[in-house]
């Protein structure tokens, strides 16, 4: 029945988060539900089906691949929000690719709060990989981003 709410496109926006929320406390949302949240049409669904899919800091291969597609495509800050909170909670093995779709938005320069998610989630992979994050850095469509990457490569 809950169901029947979440993944009804004109139902209630609030009423789609409520009861999509109430499934996910009460029995967990499976990987292909949480999928096709993340293609929904209302950014709001598809931030907390990303912060639902990523809870238990594990994520299937499909689930990273549509986290990559969100950041490349999604003009949503919100979701990209949400994407910049899920860079943190992934192994730092699996970052990289997330890291270099996120910091090639020039638009989230001036934001107050993205860029500097964005670092909470990359500067542990500078010192894992030097080389590999100044060029990331050389990528970044934001200021911040290659700063950080070259003052917290210089460090031990």
């Amino acid at each position: 029945l809950l169901s029947k709410i979440y993944l009804n496109p004109k139902a209630n926006p609030s009423h789609r988060l409520r009861t999509m929320l109430a499934m996910h406390a009460m029995f967990g949302l499976n990987s292909r539900t949480l999928l096709r949240l993340m293609r929904d049409k209302d950014e709001t669904l598809r931030g907390w089906a990303i912060q639902c899919a990523l809870e238990n800091k594990k994520a299937t291969q499909p689930i990273l691949d549509q986290l990559v597609k969100m950041a490349k495509a999604d003009d949503s800050k919100f979701a990209r929000l949400y994407l910049a909170s899920a860079l943190q909670r992934l192994p730092l093995s699996q970052r990289w690719p997330l890291a270099e779709a996120l910091i090639a938005h020039e638009a989230d320069k001036d934001d107050h709060n993205l860029p500097l998610l964005y670092w909470y989630g990359i500067e542990p992979l500078v010192p894992a990989d030097k080389t590999r994050a100044l060029k990331l850095a050389a990528k970044s469509k934001i200021p911040l981003i290659r700063q950080y990457i070259a003052r917290r490569s210089t460090t031990k």
